[in-house]
């Protein structure tokens, strides 16, 4: 069966929202494939377990190659601006990590730093970075997991 089918897609959506067992909806949601669908639950849920798998989600569709275009990320972006970090830490296209780090305050992109797993992120940080805390910071949360990042660092130290 096609998880893709807009149609299957919709029935995914109104059985991960409407249903009463918690784990028929959070199959639902492991094969929902619309970030912006998987987004509004997360936000819909005071269930833990849901709202995290929801988020869980989110996260993994958004570091899966060729999931998303860039214009497909500025809508999301748009139309949930709380979804900056998440974009700036896990999507796997380049720009749209950039585009999102370079809104980003000193304190979210030490945040992004902790846990994006993307080397060309984790240096445009740590050039963007100029305050000696910050630094500091930068310089504990990296070592020993990006030498390239970590000179960076130290040369503004």
């Amino acid at each position: 069966m096609d998880n893709a089918g807009e149609g299957h897609q919709e029935i995914l959506f109104q059985l991960a929202a409407d249903d009463e067992d918690v784990s028929v909806k959070i199959a639902a949601i492991r094969q929902l494939t619309s970030a912006t669908a998987l987004h509004e639950l997360s936000l819909k849920f005071p269930d833990d377990a849901v709202r995290s798998e929801a988020e869980n989600r989110v996260n993994e569709l958004l570091g899966m190659t060729h999931v998303l275009d860039e214009a497909q990320y500025r809508d999301l972006l748009q139309r949930f601006p709380e979804l900056q970090l998440r974009v700036a830490a896990h999507a796997d296209l380049s720009s749209a990590r950039t585009e999102s780090i370079e809104t980003l305050s000193r304190v979210q992109l030490l945040e992004v730093l902790a846990v994006t797993a993307y080397t060309d992120s984790r240096q445009l940080i740590s050039e963007k970075l100029s305050d000696i805390e910050d630094l500091e910071s930068a310089r504990r949360i990296m070592r020993g997991k990006d030498k390239n990042s970590e000179r960076i660092i130290k040369a503004k130290i």
